[in-house]
């Protein structure tokens, strides 16, 4: 378990680190007109995606299985722990999570503390989290897909080329 938490991070370090300058290099190289406007809508947009989307996207799906698997383990007990209002992301269907309050009671009691009912709630969150980053990790994935179609696209045209700018004012022409 630990290598494979240790080999997850270094993909995830070196996937990061090169990522933004690739991402800058190429946007400045290929639409070299679009200027520091350009760069910066795309950086935005990288980080109104992560905010705005994938924080509460990962908060409802946490919220989701693990209500869901404590509500299969025992209805009584899931309704103990619901949390008092219902939560929605984008269409999917609202859902009721647990209440913060009671399970971070539960998840910070050492292990030998717990009873049976407490045992399921900590099993519950935990596989909330663990389906969270499950399906947190369809983004990557598809971000791969999206790099190694752009690869091809390029393959297909002979090959990356940077956009230079000629010519000045409204004579300024781009070539490839």
């Amino acid at each position: 378990m630990g290598v494979a938490v240790f080999l997850a991070a270094t993909i995830y370090g070196v996937g990061k680190t090169f990522f933004w300058p690739t991402m800058l290099g190429v946007v400045s190289e290929r639409f070299p007109k679009g200027g520091a406007l350009t760069l910066g809508a795309v950086g935005a947009a990288g980080v109104f995606s992560g905010g705005l989307l994938g924080t509460p996207g990962i908060g409802y799906v946490q919220d989701y299985y693990a209500a869901d698997e404590l509500s299969r383990q025992s209805v009584p007990l899931y309704q103990s722990y619901a949390a008092p209002d219902q939560k929605s992301f984008l269409f999917f269907p609202k859902t009721t999570g647990l209440d913060g309050a009671k399970v971070g009671a539960v998840m910070t009691k050492p292990e030998a503390d717990l009873s049976e009912p407490e045992r399921s709630v900590r099993n519950a969150v935990i596989h909330g989290a663990r389906m969270s980053l499950k399906w947190t990790a369809v983004i990557p994935a598809a971000m791969a897909i999206g790099y190694l179609m752009l690869i091809l696209y390029f393959k297909t045209k002979g090959g990356y080329r940077q956009v230079h700018i000629q010519g000045v004012g409204k004579e300024a022409v781009e070539v490839t």
